[in-house]
């Protein structure tokens, strides 16, 4: 679980320890990039947000579609989350949970290219 500041800013869930070990550096730059952009904050988020965080995930609208290779796709939306991930043999393989812009916060099942959209540009920027 990753923040900055006060705000959570998202979650990176593997299902292998290498996997995450192989990916943390790129992840780590990703939010700290995140962090250059905002004014400078030195409090911490209080210690109930990520179990809050979470609760949103666990609450969140899920869909799922076939995925292009293996297992299944997995989107979640929910008050203040947008989340994917990749299931495989009835396990998550991968999750990836960012906060929200105030602006997508809806959960009235907004269509899924909008949510490619927003993962998307989410996702993009932690690619970089």
């Amino acid at each position: 679980m990753f923040a900055v500041g006060s705000r959570i800013e998202g979650m990176e869930l593997f299902d292998a320890d290498q996997t995450f070990s192989e990916l943390f550096p790129k992840i780590i730059r990703s939010y700290a990039i995140d962090a250059m952009e905002r004014p400078l904050e030195w409090t911490p988020p209080d210690v109930s947000a990520p179990p809050r965080f979470v609760q949103r995930i666990a609450h969140a609208s899920a869909e799922t579609y076939e995925a292009v290779g293996l297992g299944t796709d997995l989107r979640l939306r929910g008050h203040g989350i947008i989340a994917a991930g990749l299931i495989y043999e009835d396990s998550i393989v991968h999750l990836a949970a960012f906060a929200a812009p105030a602006t997508h916060q809806r959960t009235d099942g907004s269509s899924s290219d909008e949510f490619r959209s927003l993962f998307a540009q989410r996702r993009l920027k932690k690619a970089a």
